[in-house]
Formats: C-alpha cells, sequence, structure tokens
C-alpha cells in the first residue's frame, strides 16, 4: 500500500526476513508471510505489497533476473508462483501445485527448473519443477538421523541436473534426472553453515573459525583463511565465524559473524581472485540466523543485512578498508520493542536496546534509524520533527534526519533527580537519587513535560524548569504510564492493578476515575478525545470523557494466537507492537 490506512484496515509491519535484487534498482523484501518490493531509483521510494493470497514462506531470484519464483501456503495446500521480471513484477506467469511447502528454493542458472526443499519430520523432500511448461520433473528425498531445520539449496552453474543441498554440517550432492532426485555423493564438514558456487564447478564452504573449503564434488581442492586476506581486521578479537556468501561471475562476497564483509573480484572460470579483497567493517551489527546478501545485475551494488537493518552500497568505489554506513532499504528490531509512537505522517518504535526506527505512512517504508544508548522512552513532540527520548542520565530532544536522529537540545545534562518529601513552586534538581519510573515521562508539545516519582507527579516548563502542578498521588504508587491529551490539557494514569485516572491540569483535580477488574492493561493511547487501553490478547477499551464505550479486537490475521500485544499508540489509527 502506498497511502493512508482506512480506519477499519490493518496491517502488520515487521520488518524484513529475506531480501534480494530482482532488477536495476528494484529490491524484493519478505517480510511477515507478505512479499514486498521497492525501486530505489524512485525519486521517492514506496514499499509496495504484491498482495498474494497466502503466505509466503521463501523466494528465489534467477541469476539472468528474468524470473523469481515465491512459496505460498493457502488454507493448507502449497504452490509455488513464478513471476516474470519482463513483465511488471506484480504479473504472474506460472503456478505449480507442490506437495510439501517449501523452506527453501533455488533456480537454474538458465532459468529453466526450479528446486524446492521442503524440512519434514524424518526427512527432508526435494522437488524439481520446468519452468516452461510446469512439469514435475523429479521427486526425492534425503534421509537423516536428526534432521536439522536450517537448510541451503543451489544449482551448479554447468550442470542443471547437479544440486548441493547444505544442512547440518553435511552436505549433500544431488543428481535430478529421470523422475527421481538421487543423493549421489555426501561430504561431511562439521561447523560449516554457508555455501555457493565458486565457479562453474567448484563448491565453496564458508565455517565457524574463518576458513572457506573449496571442493570439486568430493575432492577438496583449496582452504582458504580469510584473516590473511583482510588487512589484519580479523584479529583474533572478532568473531570470524563466516555466515554468508553470496558468489557471482564476477564478485564474491563474505560476511563474517562480527560484521565485517569481504568483497572479491571473480570470474566464471578461475573463480575469486583473493589478492583482491576490499573489507567493510558494518558499525552497527547484530548477528541473526540468516542474513541476506545479494548483487544487483551489473553486480555494482550490494544488499547486505546489518542484522537490524536492509542497506545498500556501491561496491565502485570502494577501498581496500572501509567503515561508513550504507543507505538503509529496511529496518527491523531485533530485541523486545518497548515504546511505539505516531503522528500524522510517521511511526516511530523503540527496542530495548536504544534503536529507533521511523517509518512513513505514505511510502510503507523506513525513513531512517539510530540507535541511543540506554534509551528507555521517548516521546513524539507534536509541533516539529522532533522526538524527547528518555536515557537513564538525560532528557533530550532529537531531530529526525534522513541519516539519523540528531541531537538538538539537553532538558537534563544529569540524572533525572529530586527531592520529593515535599513538592511546590521552588522545588529543585539535585544530581542524587530520584526514584524514576520507566515510562513514567511525557510531553506533547516540549513545552510541559511530566515526570511520575514515587509518590506523585510533577508538572513543569522546560524551558525554566518553573513547576505549573505538583501532586502527591496517595495509594497509587504502582502507575504504569502516563499520557498528555493531544491539547496539553489533561494527564491521564494507569496503574498496574488497571486503575485509570485522568487529572484536569487547569484545575488539579481528577476528573474521573475508573477501576477495571481483571484486564490486564498493557498500555494506553490517546485518539479523538478518546482514550484506549490495550489488554494482553489485542482487545481495545474505549473511554471517552470519563465513560466507556464498547471494545473493539484489534487482532489481525497473520499474527498467531500465542503472540500478546504489549503498546498502543493512537493518531488517526492504531499501530500495536
Amino acid at each position: 500500500m502506498t497511502s493512508l490506512l482506512a480506519p477499519n484496515e490493518i496491517q502488520t509491519i515487521s520488518g524484513y526476513e529475506r531480501s534480494a535484487y530482482v532488477s536495476g534498482k528494484t529490491v524484493l523484501i519478505l517480510e511477515n508471510g507478505d512479499m514486498k518490493h521497492i525501486n530505489l531509483a524512485e525519486e521517492q521510494p514506496k514499499m509496495v505489497s504484491m498482495n498474494l493470497v497466502g503466505r509466503v514462506t521463501s523466494f528465489s531470484v534467477s541469476n539472468d533476473f528474468s524470473i523469481f519464483a515465491v512459496a505460498v501456503e493457502e488454507e493448507n495446500v502449497a504452490k509455488v508462483m513464478v513471476y516474470s521480471l519482463e513483465l511488471d513484477i506484480g504479473e504472474e506467469k506460472a503456478v505449480y501445485g507442490t506437495q510439501y511447502l517449501s523452506q527453501e528454493m533455488c533456480i537454474s542458472q538458465a532459468a529453466e527448473i526450479i528446486a524446492c526443499l521442503s524440512v519434514l519430520e524424518e526427512r527432508v523432500h526435494l522437488q524439481t519443477f520446468d519452468v516452461k511448461d510446469g512439469i514435475n520433473n523429479c521427486t526425492g528425498n534425503i534421509i537423516a538421523e536428526k534432521v536439522p531445520m536450517n537448510w541451503q539449496i543451489t544449482f551448479c552453474p554447468a550442470d542443471e541436473g547437479v544440486l548441493c543441498a547444505l544442512g547440518g554440517g553435511t552436505a549433500y550432492l544431488l543428481r535430478a534426472s529421470g523422475g527421481h532426485i538421487e543423493n549421489f555423493s555426501t561430504i561431511l564438514l562439521p561447523g560449516v553453515i554457508c555455501h555457493d558456487w565458486a565457479n562453474d564447478v567448484n563448491i565453496m564452504f564458508g565455517n565457524k573459525t574463518g576458513f572457506l573449503h573449496i571442493y570439486r564434488e568430493t575432492i577438496p581442492l583449496d582452504v582458504v583463511d580469510i584473516r590473511k586476506l583482510s588487512e589484519d581486521i580479523l584479529t583474533d578479537s572478532v568473531n570470524i565465524e563466516i555466515i554468508s556468501i553470496r558468489s557471482t561471475s564476477r564478485r564474491l562476497a563474505c560476511q563474517t559473524g562480527s560484521g565485517i564483509i569481504l568483497l572479491f573480484d571473480s570470474n566464471a572460470e578461475s573463480g575469486p581472485d583473493w589478492s583482491s579483497c576490499r573489507a567493510f567493517i558494518i558499525s552497527d551489527f547484530r548477528l541473526k540466523s540468516y542474513h541476506s546478501l545479494s548483487f544487483d545485475f551489473a553486480d555494482e551494488n550490494l544488499l547486505y543485512d546489518s542484522g537490524n537493518a536492509l542497506q545498500t552500497i556501491s561496491i565502485q568505489f570502494l577501498s581496500k578498508l572501509n567503515s561508513f554506513n550504507g543507505d538503509v532499504v529496511s529496518v527491523r528490531h531485533c530485541s523486545r520493542i518497548i515504546g511505539a509512537r505516531a503522528t500524522e505522517s510517521t511511526i516511530i518504535t523503540l527496542d530495548d536496546t536504544g534503536l529507533f526506527a521511523v517509518f512513513s505512512k505514505f511510502t510503507n517504508r523506513v525513513l531512517c534509524s539510530s540507535r541511543v544508548p540506554d534509551a528507555f522512552f521517548f516521546t513524539v513532540l507534536a509541533t516539529s520533527h522532533k522526538l524527547l527520548v528518555v536515557t537513564k542520565t538525560h532528557v533530550e530532544s532529537y531531530t529526525v534526519m534522513l541519516d539519523g536522529l540528531k541531537a538538538a537540545e539537553s532538558i537534563f545534562e544529569k540524572e533525572l533527580i529530586m527531592v520529593c518529601d515535599t513538592i511546590n513552586k521552588s522545588s529543585q534538581f539535585f544530581n542524587q537519587s530520584f526514584l524514576f519510573l520507566r515510562a513514567a515521562v511525557d510531553s506533547y508539545d516540549m513545552s510541559t513535560l511530566a515526570i511520575l516519582y514515587e509518590t506523585g507527579f510533577i508538572v513543569f516548563r522546560t524551558e525554566d524548569r518553573s513547576i505549573l502542578m505538583s501532586q502527591q498521588v496517595a495509594g497509587r504508587k504502582d502507575t504504569k504510564q502516563i499520557l498528555f491529551s493531544r491539547d496539553n490539557k489533561f494527564l491521564m494514569f494507569l496503574t498496574k492493578s488497571d486503575n485509570v485516572f485522568c487529572v484536569d491540569l487547569s484545575s488539579r483535580k481528577i476528573l474521573w476515575s475508573t477501576d477495571y477488574k481483571l484486564h490486564f492493561f498493557q498500555s494506553m493511547g490517546y485518539s479523538n478525545a478518546t482514550l484506549l487501553l490495550l489488554n494482553q490478547k489485542f482487545i481495545v477499551s474505549r473511554i471517552k470523557h470519563g465513560k466507556d464505550l464498547s471494545n473493539v479486537n484489534m487482532h489481525a490475521s497473520d499474527i498467531g494466537f500465542s503472540i500478546t500485544s504489549e503498546l498502543i499508540e493512537g493518531c488517526f489509527f492504531l499501530p500495536f507492537l
């Protein structure tokens, strides 16, 4: 979608899972079972869903960029859908039914055969299809004592009848012919977790100790120590585990567990030129179980995965050693999300590592991401593109820029500390011990700031720190969250015991208070003069002017019933996390 959501429409934003270049500067992304694409050449790139019916589990793009295929599960029916890249990216070319749902796929060098791999309880099922007529060419199985969950499968560039499947530290060389897929050779490779073809006939395997093992069928040809190729940046102090390999007829990319990518020139006959090594250091890297690496058609741009972000870099101007950030395509949170805010044009999220992600509602893509160490709470300021960020040591405003968040103004430079025995307009802030509660700060336009302490709360002007209001809240020490109304006139409170009340900041009186029993509210938001209260099961209770409205069930079809809801934010529509 490229426009704002309708009021009754629910859309999930979860961040990318896998990705690849498909044509030009267009990137294909698998996100939460949905296929999306984005053309980075556009002036304002938009993340567009293909709106496939069913859940997508894997996809593959042919090496000549002529087709791509996706594996889909629709109402317990498994199928493979093929799309031509010579047409519009959403135009379907063919659909094939499969016996089992595919976890991994690959397309042959000439884009004539598609291979599918399905992980079952006691075996791995393999199936190939002829792209032209959809005939199920061959089927077979890999039998193992213990079937691993993570697999890779690739075609031999020189022979479309030969494949390599890697799983559990074992490489299975397969031959597909005569309707059958047979395992003709096996290579035991302890510690190996990724592979690709070094050239037309040699296979390259990356292991956990920083070695690339090169084989021709079962014959070992060479062992390459990547530490000797990389300007001494891969020392014993960094993780040299090789987690991902991507090889083409002109380039080889090799990614390590420390976030360092090594790039080599290559050719189809002799393979990589090890003397051509260029190293790229990812500044903010998080190790995940799968990391995407993909070259564009000209092998001049690399799409890579830093764990938290999907980014691109131009290879042409890289030197021997590089440490700058690439252009961000998408972002995902790898840790628990602890904060969310929405404006008319953006959704901003924060996880417990301090990573902020800013998403556009109009393009459905990330605008920027930044990490603020120790940040545990934030709010969006109404009159500008600024955030008020709270860390363990200070409160600062940050400006949202395309290249990240930039610190704009410090509200407090030291710990949030105050004496809270007696609160009055002469109270001062001290650098001692203020009992500061998580998520117990809110501000709407930065002109005023509300802080919750052990036995009450204060509201003060940020410009001169003069206190507008201070209030003891007897019996409500378990306050979970405070929230300003959008007109800055009211302050709402949610306690751990499901008590909700509203304070009028002008009269300093509690306007209304409601005790809910066993609702297990997790978060509250505010939209259209209505207070929104979210429980663990996506049920939203609504209060307007102190009166209860009907509840709303906001569970989406692509969210499992074992998943709990934690945060709510209200601004014309409701994002949940």
